[in-house]
């Protein structure tokens, strides 16, 4: 399942939320702006989306 994560912490979304949602069995991006989300949106698509 394909989840994305808008968290403009960088040290929150990379080192705690993305690799517990990996270990979890997630494909799971992360972006720190909504610019960056969006330009994430236009190439893949995302089952969820956490804001």
């Amino acid at each position: 399942m394909q989840l994305a994560v808008l968290e403009d912490d960088a040290e929150l979304r990379e080192s705690i939320l993305l690799p517990g949602l990996r270990d979890f069995g997630f494909e799971a991006t992360g972006a720190g702006t909504a610019a960056e989300l969006y330009r994430h949106m236009l190439r893949q698509r995302f089952d969820i989306v956490v804001l």
